[in-house]
């Protein structure tokens, strides 16, 4: 699934830089 390699990615930067690319995947899923 896209959303787990995207999870995957994340976990490779900050906690900040990840709740932002959750941010953006919630807003584009709007």
């Amino acid at each position: 699934m896209l959303f787990k390699i995207i999870l995957d990615l994340t976990n490779c930067f900050d906690r900040n830089v990840t709740d932002l690319l959750l941010y953006i995947l919630l807003m584009n899923k709007i």
